[in-house]
């Protein structure tokens, strides 16, 4: 375990420099969400989630009173707190590999952030192969973004609008076989554009692939502001981290976050 901190603090200084923020959208960058009526709102269709379907998957952090979500309000703290900084907007999160946890740990996340008091936040499925968004918050769609990256659909027509919080939810009902492909694409960079048209002061986050499997991710570097990096405790090993540090110098690197840790915890309350 100390070996993987420790891999984890050397990723975290050599990935330490800022580079240049890409200004995708119009208009200067503030923690809260432009104030819209209800008419905006009316234009996404809204889905009750089901708490026990959420609880069942680990998604904890749709529920505010629930204790647990603490590491996730922390992690949100610490990753806002230098998006803001920095005037980011645009947030990938991936792993090593598979099974590291980085899908529920971007919807908690993404549920913790549009906590925040005006804050919008988008959540976009883009692991294209194996999308699974939908499916841990139970969400059934006729129409997904695969049919607004093959030109089917409006992007106003698939988002979703998460109960009455203000999560927006961008899921994938089917794999896409050239993934790699269609992030790299104009398509790719077209949906940022379209998103901070949507939401000119939102936070987008970006649930993308395990960074050693495929090429997607270092493929969607360019098009995004910063990465947060899933490790596994007993699973990750420290040649994982130091693989993904080589593909990461092209990205503002905000941390690495230890799932699946079994050490002990104290309570405060």
């Amino acid at each position: 375990m100390e070996k993987i901190i420790e891999a984890i603090a050397k990723a975290k200084a050599s990935s330490s420099r800022r580079l240049p923020h890409r200004p995708v959208n119009a208009g200067p960058f503030r923690a809260d969400a432009v104030a819209r009526d209800d008419s905006f709102y009316s234009r996404f269709d809204r889905v009750d989630l089901d708490g026990a379907h959420l609880e069942n998957n680990r998604i904890i952090a749709y529920e505010q009173n629930d204790p647990k979500t603490v590491v996730y309000d922390m992690l949100r703290t610490q990753v806002m707190q230098q998006m803001t900084a920095n005037k980011w907007q645009t947030l990938v999160v991936t792993s090593p590999t598979a099974g590291c946890g980085k899908t529920v740990t971007a919807i908690n996340l993404a549920f913790s952030m549009a906590r925040q008091e005006g804050q919008v936040v988008v959540l976009v499925d883009l692991d294209l192969r194996k999308p699974d968004v939908g499916n841990c918050l139970g969400i059934v769609q006729e129409r997904s973004l695969f049919d607004y990256l093959h030109d089917d659909v409006e992007l106003a027509d698939i988002l979703i609008k998460a109960d009455d919080s203000r999560l927006f939810v961008l899921a994938n009902n089917r794999p896409i076989k050239n993934a790699s492909e269609i992030i790299a694409s104009p398509k790719a960079s077209e949906l940022i554009a379209n998103l901070h048209g949507l939401f000119p002061t939102g936070i987008f986050v970006f649930d993308l692939p395990p960074m050693l499997v495929t090429d997607d991710v270092i493929a969607f570097f360019p098009q995004v502001d910063c990465t947060l990096l899933l490790a596994a405790s007993g699973q990750t090993t420290i040649s994982d981290i130091e693989d993904c540090e080589a593909h990461m110098r092209s990205t503002n690197f905000l941390g690495i976050v230890l799932n699946k840790f079994e050490g002990a915890s104290e309570s405060y309350y």
